[in-house]
């Protein structure tokens, strides 16, 4: 067995979902953390929009998903943590009417 292999066999298998924004913006930095740690064996990952991802932890289809909402998730199907707030902001050109 090689390195990995041992070290795959030693970590149950973690089924992650993303949704795409999410995916886009932070996974390759988790993924790139996770690999430092040397803690990315037996990762997979989904990639699906928010309420696909919803409904594949209640079913059981995933462990653990990072997706975006825009209130507060409550649930007895399964926890939430809020990792992150974001302010989203309208952007106006000065010469428009609204910019005043």
């Amino acid at each position: 067995m090689t390195k990995n292999e041992v070290a795959e066999a030693n970590y149950p298998q973690l089924r992650g979902g993303v949704s795409p924004i999410v995916g886009k913006v932070y996974l390759a930095k988790i993924l790139t953390e996770l690999d430092q740690e040397n803690l990315n064996h037996n990762i997979e990952i989904t990639e699906v929009g928010s309420n696909d991802l919803s409904a594949k932890l209640k079913n059981g289809e995933i462990d653990i998903a990072l997706l975006n909402s825009l209130s507060p998730i409550n649930n007895n199907h399964y926890q939430s943590k809020l990792l992150r707030t974001n302010s989203v902001k309208l952007i106006v050109s000065q010469q428009h009417h609204h910019s005043s």
